[in-house]
């Protein structure tokens, strides 16, 4: 999810149109205020399980300890 955040700002904010980081702060806290009010969850493109199908190699099987 913050990858999300960061490309909605990116895309927002980051595209040379802001003269100072004055500019850019205000900017980000428009943007910020908006995505808050407008309360717009991800929209997931696979399941939990499609996710961990695919991204097991990456974590660490956890056995049970008695």
């Amino acid at each position: 999810m913050a990858e999300i955040r960061f490309s909605v700002l990116s895309r927002a904010c980051l595209k040379g149109r802001n003269p100072d980081a004055d500019a850019l702060q205000r900017a980000i806290t428009a943007v910020e205020a908006r995505r808050n009010t407008a309360c717009v969850p991800p929209n997931w493109r696979s399941s939990t399980d499609d996710a961990r199908t695919k991204l097991h190699p990456f974590y660490p099987c956890l056995s049970k300890v008695d």
